[in-house]
């Protein structure tokens, strides 16, 4: 895996703010131990609801949370992060 430089984690950042902004619903999920199937198959199933599914390292979700002024401290949870997004409140 190759290491993502400052444009790209900017660049995930406010993808992540902007989604954070128009969310009408956020859920932080833990991936840890999900293998690739059943993650492939809870994307699927998240996309045929209209919810959209991002995996981002811990510290640029919190830097997302900061730049929307949330005040969400997920530095101490454990394992890999995942963050469900719906943009609608039905």
């Amino acid at each position: 895996m190759s290491m993502l430089t400052k444009k790209q984690k900017a660049q995930i950042i406010d993808e992540l703010a902007d989604k954070m902004k128009r969310q009408q619903v956020l859920i932080f999920t833990n991936i840890t131990g999900v293998n690739v199937s059943e993650m492939q198959k809870l994307r699927r199933n998240l996309r045929e609801a209209e919810i959209e599914y991002k995996v981002a390292k811990k510290t640029l979700i919190n830097l997302a949370l900061k730049k929307v002024k949330q005040d969400i401290d997920i530095s101490n949870v454990e394992g890999s992060l995942g963050l469900a997004f719906s943009y609608s409140d039905s």
